[in-house]
Order: structure tokens, then sequence, then C-alpha cells
């Protein structure tokens, strides 16, 4: 835990190994970094386990112009594989410049609650990126990542996406807006074999924008996921 309140300016990422809570109650706790660099990884040889990140405020950008999702800019937390029993509770995610989370393939037990992700491209990856040239696994159940009673708000895609053979359920989650000029966008989306269980969400749509509530790439040469 912190005693005083402040600004952490990260010149390079954080690994965090097993065994650890990074927590900001009681304290105003804002992390920011440069655009080369994650902010927080949850690493190790074989991934982490028994972490915990909860209470803090990340924030790259000054404002929306900083929202390019640009691809040589990382990420805000990056759940390596091979993690298990993760929780990523009651932060706030704003201007993330790529993803504000991405939790990669082969993890267990990931859950992601009680977050705000504002005004940013991309909110949350689940699986391997398409960018990686891995062969798409058998789907497997144990690959399992929770998403739960967070808000989405300026977001205009991936609340979350999920890729590639795993099990993602999301509940009581806000989803407020999302798009912005393509017909690509959408809200959740689903590829390569994930499966994505949805209950109880509230989606508010976009007035002027007419884009996908949720996604699952028919006919675009990707292997659908479910929804």
């Amino acid at each position: 835990r912190f005693k005083v309140d402040g600004t952490i300016a990260l010149q390079s990422f954080i690994d965090i190994p097993a065994h650890t809570t990074i927590d900001g109650v009681g304290r105003s706790i804002h992390i920011t970094g440069v655009r080369e660099s994650h902010l927080l990884r949850v690493s190790g040889a074989r991934g982490a386990y028994n972490v915990i990140v909860r209470n803090l405020s990340f924030r790259r950008g000054v404002s929306g112009d900083e929202q390019d999702a640009c691809n040589l800019c990382k990420i805000d937390i990056v759940v390596n594989q091979g993690s298990r029993q993760i929780l990523i509770e009651n932060n706030s995610f704003q201007y993330c410049i790529n993803k504000c989370i991405a939790i990669q393939g082969g993890i267990q037990e990931v859950t992601v609650s009680y977050n705000k992700f504002l005004n940013s491209y991309y909110a949350i990856l689940v699986g391997l990126s398409d960018s990686m040239d891995r062969p798409q696994a058998r789907f497997d159940g144990r690959i399992q990542v929770t998403i739960h009673h967070n808000l989405f708000s300026g977001i205009r895609r991936r609340q979350p996406r999920a890729n590639r053979s795993l099990f993602v359920h999301l509940f009581n989650n806000l989803h407020d807006g999302w798009g912005n000029d393509s017909s690509a966008d959408f809200a959740v989306g689903s590829t390569t074999g994930a499966q994505v269980l949805i209950e109880n969400d509230i989606f508010i749509a976009p007035s002027l924008i007419k884009t996908a509530v949720v996604y699952t790439w028919p006919g675009s040469g990707i292997s659908d996921g479910l929804i």
C-alpha cells in the first residue's frame, strides 16, 4: 500500500511476481509512463499467480487526441501466459494509447471487476493477438476470464475482444457507447474459437453510428467465435 498520494511516472514497466498485491486504497495514486513501455506486467518464468492490482488510476494521455491505438505503443497492464488467480479490481483506465489490459493465452482464473475504462480506443484483449503466428489451440474450458461490474465509456472497440480458444464470462457490465466512424467497430468481439457468455450487461448504443454490439467476424477469413 501507499503512504502518500501522488503520480508515478514510469520509464519502464514494473514486473509483478507471484503473491503480490498493489493496492492504492485510501490514497490517490496515478500511474503513467512513456508510450514505448508497458506499465505493469504480471510475469514470471511460467507466468505469475496470486496477484491483485486494485484502487489505482492509469492515464497515459491528456486528451482524446492521444487515443490512437498505436501498434508500437504499449499496454497499461499485461497478464502473461501461464498466469493464474489474478484480480484486477476497482481501477480507472483513461486515454490508453493501445489496449488498457491485455490478457494472453494459457491463463486461468483471471477476474477484471469494478473498473472504469474511459476514452480509449481499445479496452481489453483476451487471448493471443492476431499478429502472433500461433496455431489455433483446441478449446480449453479451463482457460477462463471473468469480467463483471465494469464501466466502459468512450471506448471504440474491445469491451472486450476474446481471441483463440478460451472462455470469457461477462456479467453486470455497462457499455456506454462504442464505435466512431468505422463499420468494423463493435462493443464485444469473439473470434478464432473463443467462447463468450454475456449475462445482464447493459448496452447503450451510440445514437448516430451504426456499428455492431457483438461481432464474430463472419466471412472474414478469421474463424468465428461464439457469443
